[in-house]
């Protein structure tokens, strides 16, 4: 038997790029950006450190593909999930329920890859704001045609769209923060005083001088 015949076969590069950026999900996930080395995710995907400044050109361009990417997508997918949803049939309440579950089941998947990405805007001067504006733009836009169709007054979609996102978003990802170990509330109750909350604003902004 030759030494020829003892080499491992070359792997794909579709594989070894799917490898790191898998490896650098979980290691940005587990240690920030500033914690994470590009030597422990070349580790982690199980192929040489130089592989991965051959496939992202950087490990601030690992961590954009591998995490902002795919949170974003998350993001973008909301409109799909809805698109099915005959909204003009329920109650404004119950309406508000699935915006709000299908917002909250998914920042709480990507929760550690939200922090991550937290953290790497507060250090590493990452500019989160404009990508993360133009998923939020399209999802502006159906709130501005729901406003509309259910005759809701005097409600800014712009507004409406952030500040409710961004409420959804501190209870997914900051719960720990906001309440008490022993007493967080589960997933069904925050959703159903989420949506009365959200359909409160809604409704009563004209009643408000």
């Amino acid at each position: 038997m030759t030494s020829g015949s003892l080499r491992r076969p070359r792997r794909p590069t579709s594989e070894i790029r799917a490898a790191l950026l898998g490896a650098g999900r979980k290691v940005f996930a587990e240690n920030g950006y500033q914690g994470a080395s590009t030597r422990d995710i070349a580790e982690q995907a199980g192929v040489a450190e130089v592989l991965l400044f051959r496939h992202f050109g950087s490990k601030r361009g690992l961590f954009r593909d591998s995490v902002l990417e795919p949170v974003l997508e998350a993001w973008q997918g909301f409109e799909n999930r809805w698109s099915g949803v005959d909204f003009e049939q329920m109650s404004d309440l119950d309406s508000a329920r699935i915006y709000v579950a299908t917002v909250y089941d998914s920042l709480v998947e990507q929760r550690e890859l939200i922090v991550a990405l937290h953290s790497a805007s507060m250090h590493e001067n990452f500019d989160m704001g404009a990508p993360i504006d133009e998923v939020l733009s399209l999802d502006t836009a159906n709130m501005r045609r729901t406003i509309e169709q259910r005759g809701f007054v005097e409600v800014d979609a712009f507004w409406a769209m952030r500040l409710s996102f961004g409420l959804i978003l501190s209870a997914a990802v900051f719960d720990d923060w906001l309440y008490p170990a022993e007493g967080r509330p589960d997933r069904a109750e925050f959703i159903e005083q989420m949506a009365v909350y959200i359909i409160a604003a809604l409704t009563h902004r004209d009643k408000i001088s």
